[in-house]
């Protein structure tokens, strides 16, 4: 997963489960992108059905089953 993430283009068709079970084996509760997030990467991570907030101009992803999340 973290090739994938450095890849900056998601190749898996399963990357939200792999992403989902890398965060929770990591314990990792949230997902922050920022503008620097590369587009491809970011919109991948977008459409994830997670609990999602925007604060300024980045966006928080809660990780399913760890923080509440979606």
């Amino acid at each position: 997963m973290v090739a994938e993430l450095y890849g900056r283009v998601p190749t898996r068709s399963d990357f939200g489960a792999q992403l989902a079970a890398f965060c929770r084996q990591h314990r990792v509760e949230a997902v922050v992108m920022t503008p620097g997030t590369p587009s491809a990467l970011a919109a991948s991570i977008s459409k994830l059905p997670w609990r999602q907030a925007a604060v300024g101009d980045s966006r928080i992803l809660w990780v399913p089953s760890l923080a509440g999340g979606g």
